[in-house]
């Protein structure tokens, strides 16, 4: 086992040192290598940056927000002018399941999608779907929205988009979870 900075190549901060040791013996050349995806049950949030430099700050730079898992959450627009947040944003449900926590309204329906994926995937896949292309038809609308807005008005414009858009994923999501609990009521 070769050594890099005097610790196994096969050191991560998940396995304790006995546990490296032991496995390492295990590790020859037809052993896969473990790659990490972004997407996975354990994600907190996802961002993807759109930087549009030939536009002003507050709407040419938009973070597209994805709570838990990025492969099953849809994402919501947050604006470089936005100065408000819907409130459930700023409460943390990493460690216990809290309705008040927005993580949880995505997380939910994911977690239960993930244990019969076969049989949820197309519903939430088409869920994700409606929101990106949502996002693709209103985009071009919130620019010109913010352009003939009187500048007093443009932040609160991009504040009350942004939750709007916030909720009508949370809403979705609430359903998803609501139909997958009533599908799978018998167990899985």
């Amino acid at each position: 086992m070769k050594l890099k900075g005097g610790k196994p190549s096969i050191s991560n901060p998940w396995m304790r040192p006995d546990e490296i040791r032991r496995y390492a013996g295990l590790l020859n050349d037809s052993t896969m290598a473990n790659i990490r995806t972004v997407s996975v049950s354990w994600c907190a949030y996802s961002t993807v940056i759109q930087l549009r430099s030939w536009m002003p700050d507050a709407i040419g730079g938009v973070a597209w927000i994805a709570l838990d898992n990025p492969g099953q959450s849809p994402r919501f627009p947050v604006f470089a002018g936005n100065t408000e947040l819907p409130m459930m944003l700023g409460i943390c449900g990493q460690h216990r399941k809290r309705d008040d926590a927005a993580l949880w309204h995505y997380r939910e329906a994911n977690r239960i999608s993930s244990l019969k994926w076969g049989q949820t995937r197309q519903s939430l896949q088409a869920a994700q779907q409606y929101f990106l292309e949502k996002a693709e038809r209103e985009q071009p609308f919130v620019e010109r929205t913010w352009w003939s807005t009187d500048e007093k008005e443009r932040t609160a414009f991009l504040n009350g988009y942004t939750a709007d858009f916030f909720n009508a994923t949370v809403g979705r999501w609430d359903e998803l979870a609501r139909k997958y609990w009533r599908q799978f009521w018998s167990g899985f």
